[in-house]
């Protein structure tokens, strides 16, 4: 079980693509050719996180500094998907008294995605 949040009606141009932290199925998802994405002037975020999208360039116009401060701080997986955002931890169940704060998270990176 998760919590997810979505978010809708972000940029339709935006393009679709997931990033979240680094597991043994990131090693698996390579083996079979999904086009993951490294960002050059990101080392510590590219050792620790996979991004995932068929356009490159404007994947990586959308995750700026900003988005990847965000995802540092928030250690969850965004995935964008025709203008939606979904937001989510893992196998993780956010407590009711962290509802606010988990929303909050998802319309931060929202907002930071669609400047």
């Amino acid at each position: 079980m998760q919590t997810v949040v979505v978010v809708s009606g972000l940029d339709k141009d935006l393009p679709d693509f997931r990033l979240g932290p680094k597991t043994w199925l990131s090693k698996l998802l390579k083996v079979f050719g999904a086009r993951t994405i490294d960002f050059p002037d990101q080392p510590t975020f590219n050792r620790q996180f996979i991004v995932c999208g068929d356009h490159a360039d404007s994947i990586r116009q959308a995750v700026t500094p900003e988005v990847v401060e965000l995802m540092f701080e928030s250690e969850g997986t965004l995935e964008v998907f025709d203008g939606d955002l979904l937001f989510y931890r893992h196998n993780h169940l956010e407590e009711p008294q962290n509802y606010q704060d988990f929303i909050g998270e998802a319309l931060r990176l929202a907002r930071a995605l669609c400047r």
